[in-house]
């Protein structure tokens, strides 16, 4: 039998002793403030003790928490949504109500957002609510609402992009007069809210991305402008320069790559790994001419998985004389509803072809 230490055990019973007796301490203090947390918020038992901490909450401080847990309800929150909410954002508690949530819900509802509406935008954001009314949400839905007063198009930056409600972000507004004052569209405008960080830049940086962009030749009022903006924004010139080398070393023209651009201008942000994987499968396993490739750029965003299996059912199909490969190419990259229903026309010629889609797999070369 292995005993302990005597010496050792004077040493770390002290330090064992004070530290569970300052757990239970402090679990003691505040066990009104964790069941709280457990019973009202959904937390777990350890997360409620951690948030409990964080905020310093005790049995004496639950009077913000609980009007802020009731204000979220009656604005649509149910149990689960703050749950989330509270996990995300445990300083939520501590807004106070008065003067912080209620004036940001009502303005929220008087420009539309209600509802699941507002819940989504909170929860899957929630620190706009630490954002000033005047001098950020005001300002930046003025300037939404110029662009688009559509509360769809409100809701979608909510969702994806509330960092843009940060007054301190001059950048942001500069650089949207520049395109502005360039008569950039508003519906291209609004793709930028889309792609923030496009114009979170320097205003010298987004000057010269925005020379870039032009010197390619690409239309500033086409849909793809904002796009190409983004990826350009995204790199600097050496790695730019490199992606335009890697789809020349494949065949790829200049006018090829800019046509890309045009249609599918993201390809571009692709890694090189996956342009050359691509790029490899589509032309010596499927053998495709590059050229048609390079027209359909699209064809990059999609699973080499399922473009295999749809390429093995085709060439079932032509070998059974039912199809010409080369006219049903396009079928390699519709949705997945519109390809099933292509094979139900050949299923009693050619029975089990579903099944036969099913258990293919990529093609290997």
């Amino acid at each position: 039998m292995r005993f302990f230490p005597f010496k050792n055990f004077l040493t770390e019973f002290p330090k064992r002793f004070l530290s569970t007796s300052a757990l239970q301490e402090s679990s003691s203090s505040s066990s009104l403030a964790v069941q709280f947390l457990i019973n009202s918020c959904g937390l777990s038992s350890k997360s409620a003790l951690s948030t409990s901490r964080k905020l310093k909450l005790d049995e004496n401080k639950l009077e913000n928490p609980r009007s802020v847990i009731q204000i979220l309800k009656s604005n649509g929150f149910d149990e689960t949504h703050i749950t989330k909410l509270v996990q995300k954002f445990p300083a939520v508690l501590g807004c106070r109500v008065e003067s912080n949530l209620k004036p940001k819900l009502e303005y929220f509802a008087q420009n539309g957002i209600t509802g699941t509406a507002l819940v989504d935008c909170v929860v899957a954001k929630p620190r706009i609510l630490h954002k000033s009314l005047r001098d950020s949400i005001k300002p930046m839905f003025e300037l939404l609402k110029e662009i688009d007063s559509s509360n769809d198009f409100i809701i979608r930056v909510l969702k994806r992009n509330q960092w843009i409600f940060s007054s301190r972000d001059k950048n942001f507004k500069q650089n949207i007069d520049f395109l502005t004052k360039r008569e950039l569209p508003a519906r291209q405008i609004a793709r930028v809210f889309m792609c923030p960080t496009t114009v979170a830049h320097k205003h010298e940086s987004f000057i010269r991305n925005f020379n870039a962009v032009n010197d390619l030749g690409l239309d500033i009022k086409s849909p793809g402008y904002i796009y190409a903006l983004a990826v350009f924004s995204s790199m600097n010139e050496a790695t730019l320069k490199k992606k335009f080398q890697v789809f020349k070393s494949l065949g790829w023209t200049q006018e090829g790559i800019l046509s890309m651009l045009k249609k599918h201008p993201f390809c571009l942000g692709l890694s090189e790994e996956r342009i050359r994987e691509c790029m490899d499968y589509f032309v010596k396993v499927l053998k495709l001419k590059p050229e048609y490739v390079i027209a359909r750029p699209g064809i990059f965003y999609h699973s080499l998985d399922k473009i295999g299996r749809r390429y093995n059912i085709l060439k079932v199909l032509e070998s059974n004389k039912l199809v010409k490969l080369d006219k049903f190419l396009s079928y390699l990259t519709v949705s997945e509803e519109r390809f099933r229903s292509f094979m139900s026309q050949f299923e009693e010629k050619v029975p089990g072809l579903p099944k036969l889609y099913a258990s293919t797999a990529k093609l290997d070369k």
